[in-house]
């Protein structure tokens, strides 16, 4: 995403959201300081919206902000900017989708916007942007920080990043205002992260919720003023409407699906304890434990051996030495577990299953890979496997 280049002066919405029931909604504004006579306009529309997008640009408005939150395409325009000659791609996988970015860099654009939705990966590239270096990348491998603390050690900053069918797309920019980045991911809203940096002078120029974490980005830029956060269960319009009115700019929206709170823990798990799976040829044992990390012990009955794997300090046959731990949300239905892999307490894997707890049993589906995404339900024609545990004395 990218701010606007010349102040905005408020403007109207031109059309209703859709409910979101007890989902959050979080915004981000900014007062952009040297700015005068930027207008704004927000739409929210279920279909990818092509039209809306062509009726603004052929209305002197360009993209600043195309995001697929809440079920709902949400769409920021702006007009007098130094945006223009954009361009909008969709393609169902990310490999065509990056294809495009090439032919984009080689016309001299840059990346504004990029996003994962409604099975869309979506992406706008533009001239006139505030960035004079660019580079993209996408990742299939869980979580790409060793790639991002790269690019920071670069001079780089992280601009824009979505999450979808188990691979990360990453935007890093240069530009002549920013000098320096912190970024951090979280399972619950950063807030105290977010004052703790807005103390230090840094402002939020990312900040999305995506495969199940908050990712913040925040810069120290002379163009960023005084910014204001808000998280509301329904489409925030009265919140943009006031801000608008005090000279601020959309910066950024997103989105957390389910109820409130929903963040993953282990402090407060249902899963505490020794469960175990029995048949002829092997018993399964696996154990959560108050610290946060998972054991798993099988004994094969058959062949009379004994097989240890996670826990603290793991040495895995391919990755080394590592961390395993789990992560739990029980406030939404069917629960959320993770399997989380750590390797010098930075993440490389994340297992995401569903499960349920009827008195002792424990039921458990699971993908075979850390790349497939979590299943919605134990009803789903799927590959994913379904185990059930027995609480263990």
């Amino acid at each position: 995403m990218t701010a606007p280049t010349t102040k905005k002066s408020t403007t109207t919405t031109t059309a209703t959201p859709t409910s979101t029931g007890q989902s959050e909604w979080a915004l981000v504004m900014t007062k952009m300081t040297g700015q005068a006579d930027v207008l704004q306009r927000w739409k929210t529309r279920l279909e990818y919206p092509k039209d809306e997008i062509k009726a603004d640009w052929d209305d002197s408005y360009d993209i600043t902000n195309l995001t697929y939150i809440g079920d709902t395409w949400t769409l920021v325009t702006a007009k007098n900017t130094d945006l223009h000659a954009q361009q909008w791609y969709t393609r169902l996988d990310v490999e065509s989708l990056f294809e495009e970015v090439k032919k984009e860099y080689k016309a001299s654009k840059m990346l504004v916007s990029v996003t994962y939705g409604a099975g869309l990966w979506a992406l706008v590239s533009s001239k006139g942007t505030k960035y004079t270096h660019q580079y993209a990348l996408y990742h299939k491998n869980g979580f790409p920080q060793s790639y991002m603390d790269q690019r920071i050690a670069e001079g780089y900053y992280l601009s824009d990043m979505a999450f979808g069918a188990g691979s990360w797309f990453t935007v890093f920019s240069k530009d002549s205002k920013t000098s320096n980045q912190m970024y951090h991911t979280s399972f619950s809203f950063p807030k105290d992260k977010i004052e703790s940096y807005w103390d230090k002078g840094y402002r939020i120029n990312l900040l999305k919720y995506l495969d199940d974490r908050w990712v913040l980005s925040m810069i120290l830029n002379s163009d960023y003023g005084q910014q204001a956060w808000r998280t509301r269960y329904e489409f925030p319009k009265k919140e943009i409407d006031e801000l608008w009115k005090d000279g601020y700019s959309i910066t950024d929206m997103s989105y957390l699906p389910g109820s409130k709170n929903t963040a993953l823990s282990t402090t407060s798990s249902n899963l505490l304890g020794t469960w175990v799976y029995e048949d002829y040829f092997a018993e399964e044992y696996i154990e959560f434990l108050s610290d946060g990390f998972v054991k798993m012990t099988i004994i094969d009955l058959y062949n009379d051996t004994t097989t240890v794997y996670g826990g603290s300090g793991f040495t895995d046959p391919n990755l080394g030495k590592v961390d395993i731990k789990f992560e739990t949300n029980t406030k939404v239905f069917p629960y959320h577990l993770d399997i989380v892999v750590y390797q010098n307490r930075k993440e490389l894997q994340r297992n995401k299953a569903i499960y349920k707890i009827d008195k002792d049993q424990l039921t458990v589906k699971a993908p075979e890979s850390y790349t497939q995404k979590r299943a919605v339900n134990f009803n789903d024609e799927d590959s994913y496997s379904i185990d059930v545990y027995t609480k263990s004395n």
